[in-house]
């Protein structure tokens, strides 16, 4: 099970205990407990073609952490560059699905009633092209941005519609670091 979350800060599906989706890494295995989004990406990549890096449009956080608390963090780049206006049907399920507005208080905005029936398949979002990834110890990017994160960024990006990272931008434009 999931929900979609408006967090003040960023807009995230959370899964529930027992959601059977994971990254090992080693011997050790990480459920994915939620992953969100920034406009524009988190990361500056260096290239051939950029040598002085590129930052894309938006970048996707899959975070995953072990039973001991221990947090490893799968970035994945979404880039609208290519001209596509072919959407991405698990984002555009997030997009249409997500609350607008965090709730107010300290409790987040749940949207529970449009998570029923939904399918989302989150290894859709993962590029498949071969790829090298960077990794690096570091910390969260969002509140309360603890230390002690592993983190894991894969070279390719994802392809997406620029209509797409519109869409998300208007959630929290700018809400990378």
């Amino acid at each position: 099970a999931f929900v979609f979350e408006n967090t003040g800060h960023t807009v995230q599906v959370a899964f529930s205990k027992g959601y059977t989706g994971r990254i090992i890494i080693g011997n050790d295995v990480y459920p994915l407990v939620q992953f969100h989004f920034h406009t524009p990406g988190e990361h500056i990549i260096e290239t051939d073609g950029h040598p002085a890096g590129i930052q894309y449009a938006a970048e996707l956080h899959f975070v995953h952490q072990r039973p001991d608390g221990k947090l490893a963090v799968l970035a994945v780049l979404l880039d609208d560059s290519h001209n596509s206006t072919a959407e991405n049907p698990i984002l555009a399920a997030i997009i249409n699905n997500m609350p607008t507005a965090p709730a107010k208080g300290d409790l987040p905005s749940f949207n529970n009633q449009t998570s029923a029936g939904i399918s989302l398949s989150p290894s859709r979002l993962i590029p498949m092209e071969h790829q090298h990834v960077y990794t690096y110890a570091g910390s969260l990017t969002t509140p309360p941005c603890s230390e002690g994160v592993s983190w894991y960024i894969l070279s390719e990006p994802l392809q997406v519609a620029h209509s797409q990272i519109l869409e998300l931008a208007k959630f929290y434009h700018s809400n990378n670091r």
